[in-house]
């Protein structure tokens, strides 16, 4: 910042400030205050509670209206007794209480009310809920939905398990995804389940800098409609891709599509969802690691991105038994506006979570694969094997919440979940800094190099329930201070169909205010080597009460 924009800013500051001062000698003072005094009297307000806002979420359609044998599954749980949810497809909602189109409605109750669609619902397009508070009063909580959908196809070009958690619509969101090498088809896919036409501009970034999208780096999405954009058409061959969503007139619900071809062979198809907004530390939950070579192309990575200022990030690897160290990426050097991959190659195969940090602002996601069954191709007589098909999913960075928080993710039919659990200190405090450079290294072994095992200090409860909305599992967790913890949905309720489960955390013992993060991997056992992630979703940010301040009339 030079010194003509630092003398412009304090300027106006102090313009802004006298202008202040002044406002404030004009409204009449109580008597007996002087002026500090009857300035903070003058600006106070009362805060003033206000009913809850209705709640919608967008929930991300199939991957392409053309790709056949793909089925869809649906799921939505409601924790707030007093709300109803309305599904409806992308389109039908025509005014505050006018859901003409709606195709399923749910009734929250006491602890939480399940909706698991199965095939039932028409998932060819998006779909979006309306949750809504009955009589809702002044200083009510919001409407808790949480939804989920899953595609499964078991061949063709779009071979593969798609697995989303249905978001609210937001006017930022970044994408931290896809590619577009040869094989490779990556589209920013806009809903907008609004009312309003939103204007959405789009930043693109890849390897090598900032991507000019041309006439694609703005788009009109009009109310109840999609918009696509092909990201090949104006990023070719770009190995490495971060997308900024920006929308104007109205919130949008962003993801980004990829399918992936080695010449006949399907090698998998994601849906990759928004991550949390550059800071300057991210924490990835979730990153499933199967056994890989240095080397390895199909190993998981890590995808960074500095958007603003060069700086050096620190990536932490936690595991069941300590950190498993990055040989040579352990500090990574960024380049402003440079999209960075670090592989995963040579991890040992197990349930991680991803800590990074930073000086500057950094986005965040991760990449996990899988192999699947092998291709072949009939030749005459011969069977000629043309390559094994495999699998992908993205996963998205997470704003760490409070201790206290906890979350719900609805799981569609027809998909196996396992829960992988991050315990992560409070990375804005020294404590919290310390706590993760203390966590002891693992080999990879079973053991760590620390004389004795991290106390437990960070605990939980993880629930599952059925369709019926009943409990048919729990399991207490307790994790040390950073460090990762995993729990397969079908040894938490043996012999149950789970639909969807929540995650409490009970807060930290630890000094420095430890806290969760978490996701669901989920698995197609008809489609070999499937893979997908479900996120919890983050907590209603609807405002209870609102600050209102009494104006006195100038004569």
């Amino acid at each position: 910042m030079t010194g003509a924009r630092i003398r412009l800013r304090e300027s106006l500051a102090t313009a802004a400030l006298l202008a202040l001062v002044a406002a404030a000698t004009l409204v009449p003072l109580p008597a007996g205050l002087g002026l500090a005094e009857g300035l903070t009297t003058a600006l106070s307000g009362e805060q003033v509670q206000v009913p809850p806002a209705d709640v919608t979420l967008s929930c991300p359609g199939p991957l392409s209206s053309q790709a056949t044998g793909v089925t869809g599954s649906f799921a939505l749980a409601e924790e707030r007794a007093e709300a109803q949810d309305t599904v409806i497809p992308l389109g039908a909602r025509q005014g505050t209480g006018d859901q003409t189109g709606s195709v399923a409605t749910l009734q929250g109750r006491e602890p939480i009310s399940v909706l698991a669609a199965g095939t039932v619902l028409d998932l060819t397009a998006p779909l979006s809920v309306l949750a809504q508070v009955s009589d809702p009063q002044p200083g009510d909580a919001a409407a808790a939905p949480s939804g989920a959908v899953s595609y499964l196809a078991p061949d063709g070009d779009q071979r593969g398990l798609v697995s989303g958690t249905c978001l609210e619509p937001a006017t930022d969101q970044w994408l931290v995804a896809g590619d577009t090498a040869v094989g490779s088809t990556t589209s920013v896919v806009l809903d907008n389940p609004g009312l309003t036409t939103v204007t959405v501009d789009l930043e693109v970034w890849g390897a090598t800098g900032a991507i000019d999208a041309g006439n694609s780096a703005t788009q009109v999405v009009a109310a109840g409609k999609s918009a696509s954009v092909v990201l090949g058409a104006v990023a070719a061959g770009e190995r490495r891709l971060v997308v900024h969503v920006s929308a104007s007139g109205g919130d949008i619900a962003a993801s980004l599509t990829q399918s992936r071809l080695d010449g006949l062979v399907p090698r998998g198809v994601d849906r990759a969802l928004a991550g949390a907004e550059p800071a300057r530390s991210q924490v990835i939950a979730g990153v499933s690691l199967a056994a890989s070579e240095v080397g390895d192309a199909d190993a998981g990575l890590l995808r960074l991105l500095a958007p603003d200022a060069s700086t050096t990030a620190q990536v932490r690897v936690l595991g069941a038994d300590g950190q498993v160290i990055l040989r040579g990426a352990s500090s990574v050097a960024l380049t402003s506006g440079q999209v960075t991959d670090v592989s995963l190659a040579g991890v040992p195969a197990g349930d991680y979570t991803i800590v990074v940090t930073a000086d500057q602002p950094v986005v965040a996601g991760a990449r996990v694969v899988r192999s699947g069954a092998e291709v072949t191709s009939q030749e005459g007589n011969l069977e000629v094997s043309l390559g094994t098909s495999a699998d992908f999913a993205w996963l998205p960075s997470d704003a760490l919440p409070t201790a206290s928080a906890s979350g719900t993710v609805a799981i569609p039919h027809g998909v196996a979940g396992t829960v992988v659990i991050g315990s992560v200190p409070d990375l804005d405090s020294a404590a919290g800094l310390a706590a993760l450079a203390d966590v002891p290294v693992s080999y990879g072994t079973g053991s760590a190099d620390a004389a004795t095992a991290s106390p437990a200090v960070n605990r939980g409860t993880i629930l599952a329930y059925d369709s019926a909305g009943s409990v048919v599992g729990r399991q207490p967790i307790a994790l040390p201070r950073a460090g990762t913890a995993t729990v397969v949905l079908s040894a938490l309720a043996p012999g149950k169909e789970v639909a969807a489960i929540s995650v409490t955390s009970e807060g930290s013992a630890a000094t420095d205010d430890s806290r969760l993060a978490w996701t669901v991997l989920t698995t197609a056992s008809s489609v070999a080597g499937s893979v997908g992630v479900l996120t919890p979703r983050a907590a209603t940010s609807s405002a209870t009460s609102i600050m209102v301040k009494a104006a006195d009339s100038f004569d």
